[in-house]
This record gives C-alpha cells, structure tokens and sequence, in this order.
C-alpha cells in the first residue's frame, strides 16, 4: 500500500499489517470471508496498543471491507504485472 506523509500511526500500522497478512492474488465480492481476518487483525492491533476505533477510523469505518478491498486491489496489481510481462 502506498503511504501518506498525513498518515495516523493507526494508518501506518494497518498499512504494514495488510502488507504483510494479504499476499496471495484472487478477488473476492464477499466481504463476509474477510470477517475473520478483521477479527484477527483487530486483535493484533490491540495488541500493539491500538484500539478498535482508531484501526476502524484508518480501515474507513468498515475493517472487513478494507481487507477485501485490500485483497482485489493485490489482484489487480498482479494482474497488471503479469500483463506486463506478457508484452
């Protein structure tokens, strides 16, 4: 993911963790696959100090929606590679 200098340190962090937890291509329309890993990333971040409401603030208030987003925006980007290579 691309980051911004305005970033929050919650932005930052959720940044790094889809980064490395969302590496495998493949789109997905059903944000109800991506409950669980909203569930675990949540508690990783509480983990590290964050609280619920500042990772659903930089997730855009919808944690799993920002992963599945996550997921297909990887796709896309691997996709466009492979075309690439391709040509």
């Amino acid at each position: 993911m691309i980051e911004d200098e305005d970033e929050g340190p919650a932005s930052r962090w959720l940044s790094a963790w889809v980064d490395e937890h969302i590496n495998s291509p493949g789109y997905d329309e059903d944000k109800a696959n991506f409950e669980v890993q909203a569930q675990v990333c949540l508690a990783h971040a509480e983990a590290e100090g964050f609280s619920k409401s500042d990772i659903m603030d930089a997730a855009g208030g919808d944690l799993a929606a920002f992963l599945m987003d996550s997921q297909n925006a990887l796709t896309d980007a691997e996709v466009q590679r492979l075309s690439r290579e391709d040509d």
